[in-house]
């Protein structure tokens, strides 16, 4: 069982100001698209390639995309009865997903050109080249040509993380560690080479992970014995409470090797605002009027995320370094954009930005 331990914060920072004269300087570079000028990035490697959907003039089918050195080519996956979606890609530029058929949804892994079958919805590929990936009833490991069942007893389980070690992050149905007899709840569980671990709590009886670093650290939102759910930070068996009594809601959403997390709280008690957990601080990332969150992390705690008018269509992708906010920049006449991630350098950022409502995938390249 996991050990809770009392909350190590020291603080919490407003945003600090924008005109910090160390910011980074950022360009951006439109990805292209093939054809049809739309193109939706779904995921990227350390690199800073790119893979995800794009529609072509010919065919009224999106197909799967992926952008490296500055060359945008079709993979040639395309799914004639369902959907066709892009998961993930390793550094070397392998890439998988799913494609519809008419006897349902089918897993793949492309390697240059090469087609591998996979079972359903394969999630994260590591730089190893073991895929992991299922939801519900199944969730499976593929390992060089090997699937493993690692299915949690009560199953309705989610991929949620997995490093370079093999370790697979899961958020599973159990019941409540405090009463057996009660409904089941969510759990956080970390499988580690056949064995697995219910991380614990923070005295509540759901926690809810979300990412997990390569020493198999573990970043989420716990529930408290009062109710309220804060982030966490989980190493070795203890889990250790980052959230304040000023923000009552908070969430790590991704967590560096050096422990360092990125996520969102509602500092205001009722907005979410994006938030970044630095030097044993909570630093508000938000902008007024806007819900956001920061959702990515480099090894050097730059910051990726996005905040988002309550009211109009518009939203603000941005860095955040040492704290500092930078809004990103955009194409002209961008409205409202997504990201996908941080590399974990923090030299790059890739996401999608919207205009006239036409997706461009976009890699921010950051000096």
């Amino acid at each position: 069982m996991a050990v809770m331990i009392a909350m190590a914060v020291t603080g919490i920072d407003s945003r600090p100001a924008t005109g910090n004269p160390a910011r980074p300087r950022i360009t951006f570079v439109d990805l292209g698209h093939l054809g049809d000028n739309y193109a939706l990035a779904t995921a990227m490697n350390e690199r800073g390639d790119a893979v995800g959907l794009a529609s072509v003039p010919t065919d009224t089918l999106v197909h799967l995309f992926r952008s490296r050195d500055g060359v945008m080519i079709d993979i040639g996956v395309k799914g004639p009865f369902g959907p066709t979606f892009a998961a993930g890609i390793d550094n070397d530029g392998r890439v998988i997903g799913t494609y519809g058929t008419q006897h349902g949804d089918i897993g793949f892994l492309w390697e240059e050109g090469q087609l591998t079958v996979m079972p359903s919805s394969p999630r994260i590929i590591n730089n190893r080249r073991q895929i992991v990936g299922g939801e519900g009833s199944y969730v499976w490991i593929w390992d060089h040509g090997t699937v493993t069942d690692i299915t949690p007893p009560l199953g309705n389980a989610r991929v949620r993380g997995f490093n370079d070690r093999g370790q697979v992050l899961l958020n599973a149905a159990a019941p409540d560690p405090g009463d057996p007899n009660s409904p089941v709840v969510s759990r956080g569980m970390l499988w580690d080479h056949g064995v697995l671990t219910d991380i614990g709590d923070l005295g509540g009886a759901n926690t809810e992970v979300t990412d997990l670093n390569d020493h198999g650290w573990v970043t989420g939102s716990s529930e408290t014995a009062d109710g309220r759910f804060h982030a966490f930070v989980w190493q070795n068996g203890i889990m250790r409470d980052i959230g304040l009594r000023q923000a009552p809601g908070s969430l790590g959403s991704a967590i560096n090797n050096r422990g360092q997390v990125a996520g969102r709280a509602t500092f205001d008690g009722a907005t979410w605002r994006p938030a970044v957990w630095l030097h044993g601080k909570m630093i508000d990332l938000g902008v007024d009027g806007m819900y956001g969150d920061a959702h990515s992390i480099s090894e050097h705690g730059d910051t990726a995320g996005v905040n988002t008018h309550l009211e109009l269509v518009y939203s603000e992708p941005f860095l955040s370094r040492h704290g500092a906010y930078t809004a990103l920049p955009r194409p002209a006449g961008a409205d409202r954009g997504q990201l996908v991630g941080i590399n974990r350098a923090g030299t790059k950022i890739v996401g999608t930005m919207y205009v006239n409502d036409r997706a461009k995938a976009i890699l921010w390249l950051i000096g």
